[in-house]
């Protein structure tokens, strides 16, 4: 389960020394293993950090087949000291596909509203420094890569994913859309 962006970063010294502080913050924050990489020029693997779902979520419940899930737009009932318990256990979590599995996620640092990081000890930052002009996807998959050092698009098994852009705001803002695929690009609309 991560964040992927759609194009290898392309980092000065600065940028690239920044990321690399603000992975190691993340590392020992987040239990469980972490795994990034700043991507590959063709895409072979790409830009990304990933966490085991199990620790990454901030709220799990699983719903028995034939029982009735949360509702959506509610905060999830998982108890808070079960949460952190199984946040902190460093496990990947028992899965399977006949459960429902309901989960949320926050994070504080990121606004992608604005698409800046925030909330640090620092100006806030514009995460086109980091990305450029990517698109953010929000994926949840298991790497079938042989190597532990790799997480390559290829042997990637998704199950789920969600991508944004960042489309900004000029005078009009999105009052300036006339339709909803305004925002698509022209090979999409």
């Amino acid at each position: 389960c991560g964040f992927v962006v759609t194009e290898a970063m392309k980092l000065g010294l600065v940028a690239s020394s920044l990321c690399n502080l603000l992975l190691r913050l993340v590392s020992k924050t987040v239990p469980g293993d972490m795994h990034f990489s700043f991507g590959e020029e063709n895409n072979e693997e790409m830009a990304h950090i990933s966490f085991p779902a199990w620790t990454l979520f901030d709220r799990v419940v699983v719903t028995k087949q034939g029982d009735e899930p949360p509702p959506l737009g509610e905060v999830l009932p998982e108890p808070a000291k079960a949460a952190s318990q199984r946040k902190r256990s460093g496990k990947t979590g028992d899965w399977n596909t006949s459960d429902t599995y309901s989960f949320s996620y926050h994070s504080m640092y990121m606004d992608l509203s604005i698409w800046h990081v925030v909330n640090l000890p620092t100006p806030d930052i514009d995460l086109k420094t980091f990305w450029g002009n990517s698109l953010l996807r929000v994926v949840v998959y298991e790497s079938q890569s042989a190597s532990k050092d790799k997480h390559l698009q290829a042997e990637n098994k998704y199950i789920a994913g969600i991508q944004a852009e960042y489309l900004g705001f000029d005078d009009d803002g999105i009052n300036g859309m006339s339709e909803e695929n305004d925002a698509l690009p022209e090979t999409e609309k």
